[in-house]
């Protein structure tokens, strides 16, 4: 199959996202660092034992990780949003690395103490607190949002493995080398888990020329805690999650072991399949995500697991017999890692590029929060009735199903949703296009063999110096101009050797803001809105008058509804023209310089503005821009000059 090239980010298009390098040592990274730590919790376990042979010891020890890692998840992933993500997951993995080569040291010296080990295990769960939300927030930098879900379900998978394959390899190598071998090796996995993340490239963060210093850490925490709670499909998400792991965690771990003593004589391997039967089923559920399409919203099947969950949790109360309870929790795997990818997947998706750690801590926040406290519940159940453990939990599960199904939270409004493509397909494809002014000996060629590919509800901003390309280019997407050489497809048609009445067509499906706004200047701002809806016959029957104002109204020129533009700031007719430009919902905006004629304030309100209404009309939004003061808003920012798309710049 013929690799089609693009010079935007990614090198070329093949459906599994191990295909690209810097996804493959990310998801190599993760599994090694996850293998070491499952290795580390085994032996650190044991080696306290084996030291101190107490089990209030190795209580305390593990307490003393567990703790950190939960209280400073928002802090880690407030730190991958206002640092190089890459290099925050490198430098917290390097550092754990060196923590369990201390322990290694410790027991080669034969000085290990208690206080050592509780010291090296805070340390440890504070950098794993800033790790775990690094490694989420970078997936999403890695690979198109298209390919998330299988890449969620690749980086899933890893960690459904580990959880096997980290305690059995931690055990064995006990078992056959003793203590100190076995800390040295776990010390090496970890180091290679970090030379991995160190391998992956990110597209470089363009410094912004008006951004002179960043607020306080605590300022960003809470800003990422308010962006959370007034996104109803993400709160809705994170407290569905909490409760989940709530109701969860201690009767599968704990009444599970309980079940196994009162039911199943006591068998530790019969425990040991019963906790197998739910990682295999999370790992189907996994395999199961990577091949369904994407949610407009996580509540309804977060909804629909807590249905599950209840009612699997409650017959585990009632179950006699080993192959149906092991039949019982591999089911409720299934929907958990299901889920699990949908969830994630969707979050990475709708959050925004500069809250993405913020948002993964907090979901991993949601996750572990609460898992002390239900272990804590569900012992003092065990001590009234095994069943009423399973039942309570069961009914906490329905519970919490019922309640959410009641609610009428409003769901985030996908930003694909509007348009007639496919998820997968994307909205301005470009091959080899080759475009020229001029004729004969006169003739000169002006873009060259140009490969570009735009997805539904992107961001691109297109920068580059003066005469290098990007207006031509920008005229040609737009149907302005007849394209000559090559393939342009704008929303799946074939537009090069598209006549007049095609190009037409397409643009009435875009919508045009250029640098110097062109009004006209014999209609008011009204008017000039409602002469976008008056080309579109579907409006024609509706009040196009009303509709112009609403839209005015939603730009903030409410007060200025009959001005002309003579009598309007630089600020309002772009504004204007944005409303005239949004007004039709069109299903992808092309702006031309849009802020180059304004002063800062001016220029930022503008494209945020664009932003914010862009995004709730699902479009897509291609800017041109010499402005590095916006260069923040994209999702993705493409470099143009001599006539030729440059790669992306990687961080070295």
């Amino acid at each position: 199959m013929q690799r089609q090239k693009i010079y935007c980010g990614e090198v070329c298009m093949l459906r599994s996202p191990l295909y690209f390098p810097n996804f493959r040592w990310l998801w190599l990274g993760q599994t090694m660092i996850l293998s070491a730590a499952q290795f580390w919790f085994v032996s650190l376990t044991w080696l306290v034992l084996q030291k101190m042979g107490s089990g209030l010891a190795v209580g305390t020890v593990l307490v003393a990780a567990a703790i950190p890692r939960a209280l400073f998840m928002l802090i880690g992933g407030a730190i991958s949003d206002r640092l190089p993500t890459r290099n925050v997951a490198t430098i917290a993995a390097s550092i754990n690395t060196v923590l369990i080569g201390l322990a290694t040291t410790l027991l080669v010296f034969d000085a290990v103490q208690l206080i050592y080990l509780v010291a090296i295990a805070v340390l440890f769960g504070l950098f794993e607190a800033i790790l775990y939300p690094a490694i989420l927030a970078l997936l999403p930098q890695l690979v198109r949002k298209s390919q998330l879900a299988e890449a969620n379900a690749w980086m899933q998978s890893s960690e459904q493995f580990t959880e096997v394959i980290g305690p059995a390899g931690a055990g064995f190598m006990i078992g056959a080398f003793g203590l100190t071998i076995a800390f040295f090796i776990n010390t090496l996995i970890f180091a290679l888990g970090s030379l991995f993340i160190y391998l992956v490239r990110t597209r470089r963060r363009q410094p912004l020329a008006a951004e002179t210093q960043k607020p306080a850490l605590m300022g960003e925490i809470i800003l990422g805690l308010k962006y959370a709670w007034t996104q109803p499909a993400i709160r809705i998400s994170l407290l569905l999650l909490a409760m989940i792991n709530f109701a969860m965690l201690g009767p599968i771990i704990i009444g599970v072991a309980a079940m196994v003593n009162v039911r199943f004589e006591g068998n530790a391997t019969t425990f040991g399949y019963l906790q197998a039967a739910y990682g295999i089923g999370a790992l189907i559920g996994v395999l199961v995500a990577s091949q369904l399409s994407a949610v407009k919203s996580p509540k309804t099947p977060l909804v629909l697991l807590c249905y599950g969950l209840g009612a699997g949790l409650i017959a585990l109360g009632f179950v006699q017999e080993f192959w149906i309870a092991a039949g019982i929790i591999a089911l409720m795997g299934i929907g958990g890692g299901t889920v699990t990818v949908m969830g994630i997947t969707w979050l990475q998706q709708n959050t925004a590029a500069n809250m993405q750690g913020r948002i993964m801590g907090l979901t991993m926040f949601a996750a572990v929060a609460l898992d002390p406290l239900s272990q804590a519940i569900s012992g003092a159940f065990l001590e009234v009735s095994l069943t009423g453990l399973f039942v309570a939990a069961g009914a906490t599960m329905l519970l919490t199903a019922l309640a959410s199904s009641m609610s009428r939270t409003p769901e985030v409004k996908s930003v694909i949703t509007n348009l007639s493509l496919p998820i997968s397909e994307p909205v301005i494809s470009v091959h080899n296009l080759n475009h020229y002014f001029g004729s004969g000996g006169l003739r000169k060629q002006v873009l060259f063999n140009i490969n570009l590919e735009i997805y539904a509800g992107e961001i691109v901003i297109l920068t580059g110096p003066s005469g290098s390309g990007k207006t031509t280019l920008l005229t040609l997407m737009g149907g302005l101009r007849s394209a000559q050489e090559g393939s342009l497809k704008i929303l799946g048609y074939e537009i090069c050797g598209a006549n007049k009445q095609q190009l037409t067509k397409l643009r009435r499906q875009i919508g045009y803001i250029f640098q110097a706004h062109n009004l006209m200047t014999f209609l008011t701002a009204q008017e000039n809105v409602r002469m976008s809806l008056e080309l579109h016959d579907q409006y024609l029957n509706n009040d196009i008058n009303s509709k112009a104002m609403t839209m005015l109204e939603a730009v903030g020129l409410a007060e200025r509804l009959n001005y002309y533009p003579e009598n309007l700031s630089g600020g309002q007719k772009q504004r204007v023209a944005i409303a005239r430009a949004l007004v039709s919902h069109p299903k992808i905006i092309l702006a031309d310089e849009p802020t180059a004629a304004l002063d800062k304030k001016s220029g930022r309100d503008v494209v945020e503005l664009m932003q914010k209404l862009a995004k709730e009309q699902g479009c897509t939004i291609l800017l041109v821009t010499h402005d590095n003061r916006i260069l923040d808003i994209a999702d993705r920012i493409i470099y143009m000059e001599d006539g030729q798309l440059k790669g992306n710049h990687y961080e070295s």
